[in-house]
């Protein structure tokens, strides 16, 4: 005969397992959770990134805007096949050019050096500049070797590659040297506070300023021409599509009176430094807010002379773009 368990005594078997059961799940709870606190408190060394071209050589050109490291046994031997200027970075063991960086006179004639042998691959950056990946095969007895080339258009250089096949210089090698090459900002260094200037309202052959400020006084007269760039107004851009930046700079001059005339200068990358090449004059008294320069385009963001306005006090907002034509500065 089956004897029933009392009421009391099943109630209280069921909260006796269900506190084992919690105190079991809590000790399992706390355990692990100072197995995650010991874990995090443990320190595990760093993983070192070791640098394979720190001791390769830099080759640095001013003149021509770039720098790339390369490795130690390879010789440079720059040269200007057909007036085009070339860095050859050769292997002397095999007397072969590993790789080499020619730079063009424009876009247009880069793009023609290149045939309709080359296979091209988009969606390139070097050093933030969109690069075509270019690559053409050619067969040498039994053997077929790669070129690849790498054409950055907007700085009108090439960087060509010869195949790995052909020198000790391994694959690997060579994409490292692409990683290394960095384009340099000439015009850091670029110090248009004394540089040297033409003044077209005066007809001035050319005025040197020293430390922004140029000043000649009229024979018997205390007055004289005085020029200066107006509120350090200086844009850099490329203005004539040679790859490399240029300064459009505004001047403010006066000849003595009460006219302060202010003139746009441009100021070309000639190997590296600024040198003038024309200029044209914005009018007497108007304030320029800003300059830019984009894909070549200089745009003025300027307050002129409106109907009825005093030369002192122009009011009239106006936007000027200007470009190089022929070397010299047209209003678009």
């Amino acid at each position: 005969m089956n004897r029933k368990i009392p009421t009391t005594i099943a109630i209280s078997i069921v909260l006796i397992s269900a506190i084992l059961a919690g105190g079991f799940i809590y000790w399992r709870y706390f355990s692990f959770q100072q197995e995650l606190s010991s874990q995090s408190d443990m320190v595990f060394p760093e993983k070192k990134t070791i640098d394979e071209t720190a001791n390769w050589q830099i080759y640095s050109n001013e003149e021509y805007g770039f720098e790339v490291k390369y490795p130690l046994d390879l010789e440079i031997i720059e040269t200007k096949p057909a007036g085009l200027p070339t860095v050859n970075f050769s292997d002397p063991t095999i007397g072969r050019v590993v790789f080499s960086v020619s730079i063009f006179p424009n876009s247009s004639s880069l793009s023609a050096s290149y045939g309709s042998d080359w296979q091209g691959q988009g969606g390139l950056f070097i050093d933030g500049h969109q690069a075509s990946k270019l690559i053409a095969s050619s067969q040498l007895e039994s053997k077929i070797f790669t070129s690849t080339s790498y054409l950055i258009i907007d700085k009108n250089i090439s960087i060509d590659f010869e195949d790995s096949n052909y020198s000790k210089i391994s694959q690997e090698e060579l994409d490292q040297i692409l990683s290394t090459f960095r384009f340099l900002d000439e015009t850091a260094n670029w110090d248009l506070n004394n540089a040297e200037y033409r003044i077209v309202e005066y007809d001035q052959p050319t005025v040197k300023l020293e430390n922004g400020y140029y000043f000649k006084q009229y024979p018997d007269s205390a007055s004289g021409l005085e020029v200066s760039i107006y509120k350090n107004k200086i844009a850099f851009g490329d203005l004539n599509s040679d790859g490399k930046k240029d300064a459009a700079v505004i001047l403010d001059t006066n000849g003595g009176g009460s006219g302060f005339f202010r003139e746009l200068a441009i100021m070309l990358n000639e190997g590296g430094k600024p040198i003038y090449l024309t200029s044209v004059a914005l009018g007497d008294r108007v304030i320029i807010n800003s300059i830019d320069i984009e894909l070549g385009i200089i745009t003025l963001d300027m307050i002129v002379q409106g109907p009825g306005d005093a030369f002192c006090c122009p009011t009239l907002k106006q936007t000027n773009k200007f470009k190089l034509s022929m070397d010299q500065l047209v209003e678009i």
